[in-house]
């Protein structure tokens, strides 16, 4: 009888486990603008402005569809493939290692059309927040440069 009782108690706390942790490791969902983040100081753009433009943004992030519409981008990507990497604070340019740092993000997510071209997408994921770049470069030696980091809210 204990041997039931411990092993439904401890069936019970993996599937807690389970679901407390599954959203925040699920990037999948419906989300609307936050906030301008960060704004590259290479960008041509100001920071006002960008967030006047994505404000109004409709974020659409599941396994089948990903499209972000606003009055400033508008992007459709049927049938997605997102590729997980982790984060190398070495392969980022100095002045935007500071801004993943205080924010705990470790890993992004390259975003790939149904014809396994990379996008110029990209999710930044931390344990608590998501955020889209929608402009990312590599530079020759291979350092990711980030024009911008919108972040999102469910």
């Amino acid at each position: 009888m204990k041997k039931i009782l411990l092993f439904s108690v401890l069936s019970l706390f993996i599937v807690m486990v389970g679901c407390n942790s599954n959203g925040k490791n699920d990037i999948y969902g419906e989300y609307t603008f936050e906030e301008v983040s960060y704004l590259s100081p290479i960008s041509s753009m100001l920071k006002d402005t960008l967030k006047e433009n994505m404000k109004d943004g409709k974020y659409i992030i599941q396994k089948d569809l990903y499209k972000v519409q606003s009055s400033e981008l508008n992007i459709e990507i049927v049938s997605p493939k997102y590729v997980k990497e982790e984060i190398d604070m070495d392969s980022l340019i100095i002045f935007e290692t500071d801004f993943f740092r205080m924010n705990n993000i470790k890993s992004r997510y390259y975003i790939y059309d149904k014809d396994g071209n990379k996008t110029n997408s990209v999710l930044f994921v931390s344990p608590n927040d998501l955020w889209i770049s929608t402009r990312t470069n590599l530079t020759p030696d291979g350092q990711l440069i980030v024009f911008n980091m919108i972040k999102l809210s469910h």
